[in-house]
């Protein structure tokens, strides 16, 4: 994105909106708003994208890192 995270993702929300079935944009959302600590929101888009390509390798591994990071932040959560 090279810019301002917010913008970044606001402006894929902007193209999401034109293309809805685009799992590879959907992924990168979810990418976006992980970076972004939006991590509900990473999650939301990242199950979208499975549900558009459950075989696509990318989306699973974009899958698997975002419930790999929301399992550690639970355990964080719960030691805190």
């Amino acid at each position: 994105m090279g810019g301002n995270a917010d913008e970044g993702c606001a402006f894929m929300n902007r193209a999401l909106a034109k293309r809805p079935k685009d799992f590879r944009l959907v992924c990168d959302l979810a990418v976006a708003e992980m970076k972004n600590q939006n991590f509900l929101q990473a999650k939301e888009h990242i199950l979208k994208a499975m549900a558009l390509a459950p075989d696509d390798d990318m989306v699973q591994e974009v899958h698997m890192v975002i419930a790999k990071v929301s399992k550690l932040r639970q355990e964080v959560v719960r030691e805190n």
